[in-house]
């Protein structure tokens, strides 16, 4: 038996199209439920800064740093582990020759503020000295040196100023006080993917 054709008029195409979107329920959009505040945030990161400071006490003299930060957006309380290579030039009075040291340290700093802002820290140091500019005989011999200092700073999108006082000991011929006022501009390295 042949099977029987149905003619494909157009108001028979009419008439299927009808019949197929009346009974299909329309898609339905699920709304996107809001983020809780702070979840769009991120937490608390890893990053790198390189930086310039500035010796100020004697004649200025230029450093440089590299830091590890871990700091956060929303939370007031960072840490930092620093390197800082400086150079630290003086004078004696009736001498022409200005003395010259370079200080080689590893900092750790722990501040208040946010990633963004106002910050004010603390900081710790100890490393060696290498003296640079004195008689013959001691230039090249290196001497330890330990310190502690407040700074202050202000972080923005890409850089951060600091400004710091630190006083210490250093065992450069004999055990004796050493202080360091210092203005530094550091820049954090984008993170791989970020603008």
């Amino acid at each position: 038996m042949e099977p029987r054709r149905v003619a494909l008029t157009p108001r028979f195409i009419v008439a299927v199209l009808v019949a197929g979107v009346v009974p299909a329920p329309g898609p339905q959009a699920q709304e996107v439920e809001p983020l809780p505040d702070g979840a769009t945030e991120e937490g608390p990161r890893v990053g790198v800064l390189v930086g310039m400071r500035a010796e100020l006490l004697g004649l200025v003299s230029p450093g440089a740093s590299l830091d590890l930060v871990l700091d956060s957006p929303n939370r007031p309380i960072w840490l930092s582990v620093q390197f800082l290579a400086q150079m630290i030039r003086w004078n004696v009075q009736y001498d022409p020759v200005s003395r010259r040291d370079h200080i080689y340290v590893g900092r750790v700093r722990l501040g208040l503020g946010r990633r963004r802002g106002p910050r004010i820290y603390a900081l710790a140091e100890k490393g060696i000295g290498v003296i640079m500019t004195e008689p013959a005989s001691w230039r090249g011999d290196t001497y330890n040196l330990t310190g502690v200092g407040l700074g202050v700073g202000l972080a923005g999108e890409r850089f951060t100023t600091s400004f710091e006082l630190v006083i210490g000991v250093a065992n450069r011929s004999s055990s004796s006080l050493y202080g360091g006022l210092g203005v530094s501009l550091q820049y954090r390295l984008p993170r791989p993917g970020q603008g």
